[in-house]
């Protein structure tokens, strides 16, 4: 999988495996053509082709093209401390789906070592609460990125998640210490581990792109499997 995604880069951007100094885009663009390539299929296992179907409670669901988009993310130049994500935090599905029962999950999968600090997805564990409960108001706005405004407004701790501030002290409050949201627990977690490893996120985890300090390329895939309607 990395072979491929190295020479897509090599062909498009110019980008060197052995040469750092070609590393010059810190998520390169353009690689819809890696969509759907045979070496992305293994990423289908009997093993999370079962844990899909467990969780989402029937085995009738389709996957993603390719098992989703590309997201490989480099070390920027000039390099930047670890940071909290202070960016665009979103979720990719509709505010107003059900928390449960589950008709589709986020698959993200990793095709490359993620240590820690090293570019691994961040996303606020406990945030799907939070966004049901704030929905089930009825008050929240129409369209989708109003919608996400008006969350991030809805209580100091998401308010100050993003606003930019000094990067050892947001990750002391929003990682290690986390907070509470009326009740609710939260935290900002990353998704590190080895090539092959696999995450089942619920479509309303709030989640955001970091900063990658590590010293290798994030190699990622972010889709989505869906429940077939009968």
């Amino acid at each position: 999988m990395r072979e491929v995604a190295w020479k897509a880069m090599a062909t498009i951007h110019g980008i060197d495996p052995d040469d750092r100094s070609t590393w010059r885009h810190e998520a390169p663009p353009h690689l819809d053509s890696l969509k759907g390539r045979a070496e992305f299929r293994a990423v289908g296992s009997p093993a999370l082709d079962a844990a899909i179907a467990e969780v989402l409670g029937t085995d009738q669901w389709v996957s993603s093209k390719g098992w989703g988009a590309q997201f490989i993310l480099f070390p920027p130049v000039p390099p930047r401390p670890f940071d909290v994500a202070v960016g665009s935090w979103h979720c990719d599905s509709p505010y107003d789906r059900p928390v449960e029962p589950l008709d589709a999950v986020q698959v993200i999968s990793i095709y490359g070592d993620v240590e820690s600090r090293a570019g691994g997805m961040q996303l606020v564990e406990g945030s799907h609460r939070v966004i049901e409960r704030l929905m089930a108001r009825g008050d929240a706005p129409v369209r989708h990125a109003a919608r996400r405004r008006a969350i991030l407004r809805s209580h100091p701790w998401l308010a100050d998640l993003a606003t930019a501030g000094d990067p050892s002290e947001r990750v002391r409050r929003f990682m290690i210490e986390g907070g509470d949201i009326d009740g609710l627990p939260v935290r900002v977690v990353e998704l590190c581990g080895k090539a092959g490893d696999v995450f089942l996120v619920h479509p309303l985890s709030l989640h955001c792109r970091p900063t990658n300090a590590g010293a290798l390329p994030r190699f990622m895939l972010s889709g989505v499997a869906r429940k077939v309607r009968p």
